[in-house]
């Protein structure tokens, strides 16, 4: 009899030490709440100071917001673009104009032969013509190429009210800028008939001197990189995207994410039916970075790690968690 009673204390320890045994030798079987720093509205512009018209002054730097509208003969086709450009270096101008008319590609409202005549309409020289007024010239020029393309559109034939109704929204602002480098935020939407519009948002980060796009690899220490990989790993995790019932680990959150893309298991165990290999921790997706005054962050396509209604989950990674993980002058970027 008194072994009996004993026996409930014998399996509850066994289960604490199991459970302990566990914690120490799988990390990735440890739950994860969500991030709090992942709720942070990073998508606010970046403050302006003084201004003068429309003439806005971002720190050293200055800037100009408009709008452009274009619309079909027939007025049920729109294009909506709102801007706000920094007068820098005039191969941002070019790359941000460049991701514009890729999305209306995508999206369906510019043709697929369509050609982007880069700085013709307008010099270049910055002390003729301001970098809203080279913008301004290429997207009336996108606009056009638009209204070219207009019958394309309307061959797909009305929807179900008995009109064809496509409406395209890009915004185009900064968020942050400091030394060298500014971060542009690239949102849209647009509807192409159907039941929903399909939104886009982009966080893309420029060096000032070069007009060029930082990448990860200019940003992470090289020995660190796999851990910079694995911290925005954890956070989509605590997203809790495929099993809201339950606290998700790192590993149960790659499992679903991998069987929800349809990476199934060959015969060596290492690539799905497409060739290519599972999504794990050391190789999880880092889209463009964006920094803001949190931190890094990074914006995912929809669809790309969660299901649609997750939209474009975003991870901040502050800048306590990421400096370690950053080389100069990133680590020390406020």
């Amino acid at each position: 009899m008194k072994s009996m009673k004993l026996l409930p204390v014998l399996l509850s320890a066994l289960a604490v030490a199991s459970c302990a045994k566990t914690t120490q030798v799988n990390v990735s079987a440890q739950e994860i709440e969500a991030y709090a720093s992942d709720s942070i509205n990073v998508w606010k512009p970046l403050e302006a100071g003084s201004s003068v018209g429309e003439l806005y002054r971002f720190g050293n730097a200055e800037g100009r917001k408009f709008s452009e509208r274009f619309s079909t003969d027939s007025t049920d086709v729109y294009l909506e673009f709102n801007v706000t450009l920094l007068e820098l270096n005039p191969a941002i101008t070019r790359r941000l104009h460049r991701l514009v008319a890729d999305r209306l590609r995508a999206w369906g409202f510019t043709g697929r032969a369509d050609t982007i005549p880069g700085y013709k309409p307008v010099d270049v020289d910055p002390s003729r013509h301001l970098q809203y007024e080279i913008m301004r010239t290429l997207l009336a020029d996108t606009g056009a190429k638009f209204e070219n393309f207009k019958d394309s559109i309307f061959s797909v034939g009305p929807n179900v009210s008995g009109r064809l109704i496509y409406d395209a929204r890009i915004d185009i602002y900064p968020v942050w800028m400091k030394d060298d480098f500014v971060t542009y935020a690239v949102q849209g939407y647009d509807y192409t008939g159907g039941a929903h519009g399909e939104e886009f948002n982009q966080l893309i980060t420029f060096s000032i001197s070069t007009g060029d796009p930082v990448t990860i690899a200019q940003i992470a220490d090289s020995d660190k990189e796999r851990l910079l990989h694995q911290l925005a790993a954890r956070h989509m995790a605590g997203h809790n995207y495929f099993d809201n019932l339950r606290t998700p680990t790192l590993e149960s959150y790659l499992d679903s994410l991998n069987r929800w893309l349809g990476y199934f298991p060959t015969f060596d165990g290492s690539v799905n039916m497409n060739g290519m290999k599972d999504i794990t921790a050391d190789n999880f997706p880092l889209p463009d970075p964006g920094f803001t005054s949190e931190g890094l962050v990074f914006v995912y396509p929809k669809y790309m790690l969660a299901p649609g209604a997750a939209g474009t989950p975003q991870v901040v990674l502050t800048r306590e968690e990421v400096r370690p993980l950053l080389k100069a002058p990133f680590n020390s970027l406020e």
